[in-house]
């Protein structure tokens, strides 16, 4: 039922696409606000994607449960073929309806409402809560047993208000309780904390290098890669500090500027058309993390030449993720023309890179 349940999901953001691309195309008052319903459907794709993710890792969680004397990675690889195979026949069979005008009777006014409603719900404090409930309780009931792991999760969530309510006192607390028992990651991300502005406070550097210290006897080799570099344990610079830097030309200014507007930290509140604007100002300077977040963004609001332009420089300048999504386009085709063997070419660059689903993706090209 759950597979079934991820599969209408899919079919779900694949029919919102034609109905957006309708739209724009037939209806007036639609058209003119054509970027901002592009936008907004990525957004709401996003997350239909992400249930059907969630909905999908339920299926296996049950059916390893319950049957436990198969082997699960040839089902999976059954199942992975099966939901390819249908969402694609619905996708032909969906373009074919569009081309034959069969979306005539589309309601663009209910279409733009529910566009509306997805943004507006995306960008309230809980989003990632509502699409992976099974993640966020998980985590609370890792907290509530006292798990150390859990603990530095959700002090994490609770400090940036990602996921749950934003509790900066809260998060500190249960940071705190697990890196006073003796767990290196909570240690390190304390030391972090304390070394930025993270927790709405002045950087505390005395606090930040004895947490890293901590850590770093425990064999944390990235806590002592913090305290072997000076300049990581500086305060961090001030949000108008960056945007001079960044005016200037420093790639590296303006994209850590675009990445506090996109969570609302460091100095400023979140921002999305501002954190585009510094990010598309970096990704043109050559920042290769930039490009990579330009060209997901660029995906989602189907501007699809420009994303893969994005993707491409971000791949070639070393980013594992966007050379695991090139790959992966290249092996889907529809963006770009199905090429097998561009597809093994990056996929085979992220798996270089210790990249697991890359890795797994890779064994599938290959027939392993």
């Amino acid at each position: 039922m759950k597979n079934i349940e991820a599969l209408d999901l899919d079919m779900q953001a694949m029919k919102t696409m034609f109905e957006v691309k309708h739209c724009g195309e037939k209806d007036a008052s639609f058209a003119k606000d054509i970027e901002k319903f592009r936008a907004e459907a990525g957004v709401y794709n996003n997350r239909l994607q992400s249930q059907s993710v969630v909905a999908r890792k339920n299926v296996r969680k049950d059916r390893m449960s319950s049957v436990k004397f198969i082997d699960h990675t040839l089902v999976d690889g059954h199942d992975a073929f099966m939901a390819s195979m249908a969402v694609n026949f619905f996708g032909q069979m969906t373009k074919h309806s569009y081309d034959k005008g069969a979306f005539a009777k589309t309601d663009c006014a209910a279409l733009a409402k529910k566009l509306d409603g997805a943004f507006a719900s995306a960008n309230t404090q809980t989003p990632a809560e509502k699409a992976v409930p099974d993640r966020i309780a998980e985590i609370r009931a890792g907290v509530a047993a006292g798990i150390p792991d859990a603990m530095v999760a959700m002090g994490m969530m609770k400090i940036s208000g990602q996921g749950t309510e934003k509790d900066v006192t809260g998060g500190m607390e249960l940071l705190t309780k697990a890196a006073e028992g003796g767990y290196s990651r909570a240690q390190y991300m304390l030391g972090l904390v304390y070394g930025s502005d993270l927790s709405g406070t002045p950087p505390d550097p005395a606090k930040a290098k004895m947490w890293l210290q901590k850590a770093a006897a425990q064999g944390d080799k990235k806590a002592q890669a913090m305290l072997d570099n000076p300049d990581a344990m500086k305060p961090p610079q001030t949000a108008d500090e960056l945007r001079k830097k960044a005016a200037a030309g420093d790639a590296s200014a303006a994209y850590e500027l675009g990445a506090r507007y996109f969570v609302g930290m460091g100095g400023v509140e979140k921002n999305l058309d501002e954190a585009m604007k510094w990010k598309l100002m970096a990704a043109g300077a050559g920042h290769p993390l930039a490009q990579s977040d330009i060209a997901v963004q660029m995906l989602n609001e189907n501007k699809n030449d420009e994303a893969l332009t994005w993707m491409t420089k971000a791949a070639t300048a070393g980013v594992v993720n966007s050379q695991y999504q090139l790959g992966l386009l290249y092996a889907q085709g529809g963006i770009v023309p199905k090429d097998l063997a561009g597809a093994k070419y990056w996929i085979q660059k992220a798996a270089d890179a210790g990249d697991a689903r890359a890795i797994a993706l890779l064994q599938q090209l290959n027939g392993k």
